[in-house]
């Protein structure tokens, strides 16, 4: 049986079409935590607008009974703490089983003034 096909030796292969590539330079660069960390600064804002001082926790609890999609607690507590909305009311000693531990109040600065 004779081959139908002609081999012959493969001298140079096109590499780059094989490689990754940078995304172009229009696409915005990251994760994407900007945004969702100014939705959840907004969302914050109205929490405290319309209950008061709050600690975190208490903060991620009320977002619980209005939004299904919560954030971290070390999220939360990072936006807590860059933002210049937000101030430091006081602070709250916890009893547990490890100890006890302070947690901060926050509140809107702009409703101190």
């Amino acid at each position: 049986m004779e081959n139908q096909f002609k081999l012959t030796p493969v001298r140079f292969v096109d590499m780059s079409s094989m490689m990754a590539r940078a995304p172009p330079v229009s696409m915005p660069v990251g994760s994407g935590n900007m945004v969702r960390n100014k939705r959840l600064k907004g969302n914050v804002e109205q929490v405290l607008r319309k209950r008061g001082p709050m600690t975190s926790q208490a903060i991620i609890d009320a977002l619980y009974e209005e939004k299904k999609s919560l954030p971290g607690i070390n999220t939360l507590a990072m936006v807590l703490r860059r933002h210049k909305e937000f101030a430091e009311v006081d602070e709250v000693k916890c009893v547990g089983y490890e100890g006890t531990y302070s947690v901060k109040v926050w509140y809107l600065r702009e409703e101190l003034e």
